[in-house]
């Protein structure tokens, strides 16, 4: 999942963690870094659905909150987008 984040939104280094609960949920957090030219929010989304729909379609899980750390490069402190 690390390098189809990586190859499709662009993002550096991302790190992606996985806890599995009971009856096929599991809680995400995504952690990335963006580029100076890309909008935060809209990025943020975009990786959340593309998480939810790839862990139900390849491994049959239920996300229930997806959570994305982005950190641009021009800035130190990270984004949170829950």
């Amino acid at each position: 999942m690390k390098y189809k984040l990586a190859e499709k939104y662009n993002v550096i280094a991302p790190v992606v963690g996985i806890k599995l609960q009971r009856n096929q949920k599991a809680k995400v957090k995504i952690k990335v870094e963006a580029t100076k030219n890309q909008n935060v929010e809209q990025l943020a989304n975009q990786i959340n659905e593309f998480v939810i729909d790839y862990l139900s379609s390849q491994l049959d899980l239920k996300v229930v909150k997806p959570v994305t750390q982005i950190t641009p490069v021009n800035r130190s402190r990270p984004v949170n987008v829950i």
